[in-house]
């Protein structure tokens, strides 16, 4: 598996639900609701590319009333 096809997970603890950011170094793949006990803890946070830890900020953006577009 080449690296830009490697996923990567994220999670952003929304006001609604634990959201689950799935992608790759290219994008984002999915985002789902989780319950709390589904989180992969098996994953290496430290290396979230750049589009998922996007994709986190603009989810808290908007549930801060900051952003209406992604």
């Amino acid at each position: 598996m080449t690296d830009t096809l490697k996923e990567y997970k994220t999670y952003y603890q929304s006001e609604i639900g634990l959201l689950e950011i799935v992608g790759t170094k290219k994008g984002i793949k999915s985002v789902s609701y989780i319950e709390s006990e589904e989180k992969d803890v098996s994953f290496d946070d430290a290396e979230i590319p750049q589009a998922l830890a996007d994709c986190a900020t603009q989810f808290d953006e908007y549930f801060k009333g900051q952003r209406r577009e992604f």
